[in-house]
């Protein structure tokens, strides 16, 4: 039995993990559940823990916040002069932004399984019987995002603690699990690069670029 909180391996009998002290339970109600829904012959797949998952999340935010400020950047600076006022044409453009961000989600985790903070911590979203996270999966799990989120991501928590499979409001209507998947080291680091040239070149345009 391998923990998910911090990897060690454990003896199957075991209800706590000897290295971290985490409980056992959850892990071995998912996995065995997990498994029931694999096909023959197919591995079964490790839960991601929260800590991970958690981790993802702020990495992901933070690479939506430098996205969209690259964008709001390139318009013209007359345009959000009052920063986005919730009505006529900068309502506009703050729906839009919002739409950005929902893309980048649903996108990357129906083509790719997973976005770029959850590539670099590892782990990737699946269907329930093991199969790729399709584009409808991805759609319903991201916009149910605004019910997880409700008092800063509260919500969501609970009811992924709760679950078996660590399943999310939007997992649980969706009929998704997020699972762990190493990539290659190399992949990594290429990972961890790109996020960071993201992260700095956002402060590099917003210092050099001249506004109009």
């Amino acid at each position: 039995m391998v923990c998910s909180t911090c990897g060690a391996s454990n003896d199957f009998q075991d209800r706590f993990c000897i290295a971290c002290g985490a409980s056992l339970a959850m892990a071995i109600l998912g996995g065995s559940q997990v498994a029931a829904r694999c096909r023959p012959g197919q591995s079964v797949p490790r839960l991601a823990s929260l800590v991970r998952r958690a981790i993802a999340a702020i990495l992901d935010l933070i690479a939506c916040w430098c996205a969209l400020n690259l964008i709001a950047m390139m318009m013209p600076a007359h345009v959000i002069e009052y920063g986005f006022a919730r009505k006529g044409f900068a309502a506009l453009i703050l729906i839009g932004l919002c739409c950005v961000g929902l893309t980048y989600y649903v996108l990357f985790e129906a083509f790719f399984g997973a976005t770029l903070g959850k590539a670099i911590t590892g782990i990737q979203v699946r269907q329930r019987d093991g199969d790729a996270c399709n584009f409808s999966a991805a759609l319903i799990r991201n916009l149910l995002r605004a019910v997880d989120a409700i008092a800063g991501y509260l919500v969501g928590l609970v009811v992924a603690l709760l679950s078996a499979w660590r399943q999310r409001v939007g997992d649980l209507v969706a009929g998704t699990i997020v699972i762990r998947r190493a990539h290659p080291a190399v992949i990594q680091v290429l990972l961890v690069l790109a996020w960071l040239a993201l992260f700095f070149g956002t402060f590099v345009v917003h210092y050099t670029v001249p506004r109009y």
